[in-house]
């Protein structure tokens, strides 16, 4: 009896200083704020990237924008040399402060090339923040979108259609 007890007693403190010495990680905290790729739509005779800014968090953030599904966005070009800004031609005539309600979405284009072309790869950036201030704003880049030829009608991203 002895001998069991006194063989627990080591196993329960060997288990005791070896949790002791690890120093586990805490898990990453997920974005408050993710721009997601949708596919492509054809407007016109454009290509157009359609992207949805979730709010994941537990309270309303704000945005800059042109009207509640037309926030002001800025968007990316991939080169050799890294990501290259391309201007959107936004001015700030008529541009508001607009929230996205705690745990909700909304959903807005960007032209990306002319119909039946295919566009460079690119990412798309939506500046927000939990203040109605514009100075406490972040950017919260989308992933990288990959061409493709889009013939018209909506497109659903590589990833989508592989299946």
């Amino acid at each position: 009896m002895t001998v069991h007890r006194t063989i627990l007693a080591c196993f329960i403190f060997a288990v005791a200083c070896i949790g002791c010495a690890t120093n586990p990680q805490p898990p990453k905290a997920k974005s408050p704020v993710l721009v997601s790729f949708q596919g492509f739509v054809t407007e016109g005779e454009h290509r157009c990237a359609q992207f949805v800014v979730s709010n994941c968090t537990s309270r309303a953030v704000w945005y800059s924008g042109y009207g509640s599904g037309s926030p002001l966005y800025q968007s990316q070009f991939l080169e050799e040399n890294g990501w290259r800004n391309v201007g959107a031609g936004w001015c700030e005539c008529g541009l508001y402060r607009f929230t996205i309600p705690a745990h909700r979405t909304i959903t807005f284009t960007v032209w990306a090339s002319r119909a039946g072309q295919e566009g460079p790869t690119m990412r798309v950036g939506v500046s927000c923040s939990p203040k109605k201030q514009e100075e406490h704003d972040t950017i919260y880049w989308s992933e990288k979108v990959e061409p493709m030829l889009a013939l018209g009608g909506s497109q659903l991203p590589a990833a989508a259609s592989a299946h």
